[in-house]
């Protein structure tokens, strides 16, 4: 039998309309809503370095070397200690942005200092004079800072002695605090996949993909959120239901003399068959039609899958 040359045309074709009602099956059974949507972009904004979130919290401002003693010492966290004012002063000092990442920056330039003015086998006042005499202004302003609030006991803090250990050991703390903060999804410079989450998120077939979500909320911010919508009535309950959430409401029993005080107060003769819905101030609950729609089709789908043969149940096909 001679080849069909039109055979591989038909096999390319028949394989993009399988595609295509694959794709549109999918898109037909998906059912968007506005909190997955914000979840997939803000998934999709972790990928961009320029919209990537900042993990990079912001600090409290330094204390002023100016203020009054007694208002420093109240304004200070009750965990400062006299190195926490000395990094304040340095962090203050270095300007940028008020961040954990510069206030670690400001504890690493106040161990430098002291290790270059009071480490034994430093040598940078012959070699590099400039930056010794700039890291002693810097201990001087902070250590002048420490002493206006802690002037004497076992708080004060003297910058003429080498960092202690433990003085050291807060340091460490300090960047691993902030080594922790950058270890969170979004932060990482080098997460496993995001190339692979980009190539996804810009799938345009997909509704689970971010130019999707993207779409979908633009529509839903042009158009949706603009329209008005149509009140059709108001919401309402059976009057069983009315009643039993009141006595629910004041804690009482379910017996026909409680009933009885209720619908007294109430100004009722009898339990109506339909009670209005009132929200915490008393006004009733409109009720909207794309609510109305939203109820039929929930009820349609609840219907339609009751009524689906089992596939676990025996039957004569399976026999």
């Amino acid at each position: 039998m001679a080849d069909d040359p039109g055979k591989p045309y038909r096999d390319k074709l028949n394989a993009a309309a399988d595609k295509a009602l694959e794709v549109y099956d999918r898109n037909k059974r998906y059912k968007p809503s506005r909190e997955t949507d914000k979840y997939i972009l803000d998934r999709a904004f972790e990928n961009i370095p320029g919209m990537r979130p900042s993990n990079d919290p912001r600090v409290s401002a330094p204390i002023a070397p100016t203020a009054p003693i007694h208002q420093s010492i109240f304004s200070a966290p009750p965990s400062s200690t006299p190195l926490d004012f000395a990094i304040n002063t340095y962090f203050r000092d270095m300007g940028g942005s008020q961040s954990q990442s510069n206030r670690v920056k400001a504890a690493r330039q106040l161990q430098k200092d002291l290790d270059i003015v009071n480490h034994p086998d430093n040598k940078t006042y012959h070699t590099n004079r400039k930056e010794w005499d700039e890291a002693v202004q810097r201990l001087r302003k902070a250590s002048k800072q420490v002493n206006s609030v802690w002037s004497s006991g076992p708080y004060s803090w003297d910058a003429s002695l080498p960092m202690s250990a433990a003085d050291k050991q807060h340091v460490q703390d300090l960047e691993s605090e902030l080594a922790e903060l950058y270890t969170a999804p979004g932060a990482q410079v080098d997460r496993p996949g995001r190339l692979q989450e980009i190539k996804e998120s810009l799938d345009i077939t997909d509704p689970d993909s971010a130019i999707r979500a993207g779409l979908r909320e633009l529509k839903r911010k042009m158009v949706d959120d603009q329209v008005p919508r149509i009140k059709a009535s108001y919401k309402t309950q059976t009057g069983e239901e009315f009643m039993l959430s009141k006595l629910k409401e004041l804690g009482l029993s379910d017996t026909p003399a409680t009933r009885g005080v209720i619908l007294t107060n109430l100004g009722m003769s009898k339990l109506p068959e339909k009670v209005r819905i009132q929200d915490d101030a008393g006004n009733p609950v409109p009720l909207y039609v794309d609510e109305m729609k939203a109820a039929r089709e929930a009820a349609a789908e609840k219907a339609y899958m009751s009524r689906r043969r089992d596939p676990m149940k025996d039957t004569p096909e399976r026999d």
